[in-house]
């Protein structure tokens, strides 16, 4: 369910990037167009957006656009140190950048959280939640790039409201999905890599190497458990479904 939330919204960041980009860039937006208010005054006045400004609200629109980057990065980083290519100072940049989310989180969360130490134990799982979504992300993306199927798919909702109720076996379950195997896929290529690394003495990539790993895997897992337990749960449910319906008859 969460990766189909993720999913339509990047299908949805996408489709706002192919619509707003082009005006964006000549400076024409307007409330009609899902510009901001300070972008009508702007034009209402006569004058344009700033350069600035443009650049800004393109990359704004492009932030769904790390999750195709990311794969890209890890697909190229196997024939990078096989081919013995120079990577040390590539990675020292991508190491500071990378800092550049966490520190912004962390100082979310002590503005807002007084207990902001605890929560930030929590910035572990989002990391590989945010790397191990990329590739469904990144399918939804590409849907919402070349404008196909452009249904809108609902987050199904259980009623898990308290102990015992569980969502294996209902009706809005999501079925299996075919990109778990891509995912398990690009763990395993990650795996593949965190060895050549070693190997070739790039000592440096392992760590943002080892969450590929631990993203991908974890997502592809889950998948896998839940499309498991929800067929498990299926037919118990249609046994008890046929006997209650005898026991009224």
């Amino acid at each position: 369910a969460f990766k189909r939330q993720q999913a339509r919204w990047a299908t949805g960041q996408a489709q706002c990037l192919v619509k707003l980009t082009r005006p964006l860039l000549r400076g024409q937006l307007d409330q009609g167009s899902g510009a901001a208010p300070e972008a009508q005054v702007s034009r209402d006045s006569g004058l344009p957006l700033s350069w600035a400004a443009r650049i800004e609200g393109v990359l704004h629109l492009s932030v769904w656009l790390a999750h195709p980057m990311s794969m890209v990065l890890l697909l190229l980083t196997l024939p990078m140190v096989l081919g013995r290519i120079p990577m040390a100072f590539n990675l020292t940049i991508f190491w500071l950048v990378a800092l550049g989310p966490f520190v912004a989180f962390a100082l979310s969360q002590r503005h807002l959280y007084p207990d902001w130490k605890r929560r930030m134990m929590f910035m572990p799982v989002l990391a590989l939640l945010g790397t191990g979504l990329a590739l469904s992300n990144t399918v939804a993306i590409a849907r919402g790039l070349l404008g196909r199927d452009l249904v809108f798919k609902r987050t199904p909702k259980f009623s898990v409201e308290r102990r015992g109720d569980n969502w294996t076996g209902n009706r809005y379950a999501l079925p299996f999905q075919w990109v778990t195997f891509g995912e398990l896929a690009l763990a395993a290529y990650a795996v593949v890599t965190v060895a050549a690394a070693l190997v070739m003495g790039n000592y440096l990539a392992v760590p943002f190497l080892l969450l590929y790993v631990g993203g991908y895997a974890y997502i592809g897992l889950v998948g896998l458990h839940d499309a498991w337990a929800n067929w498990q749960a299926r037919p118990r449910l249609a046994r008890s479904a046929v006997a209650a319906d005898s026991h009224n008859k």
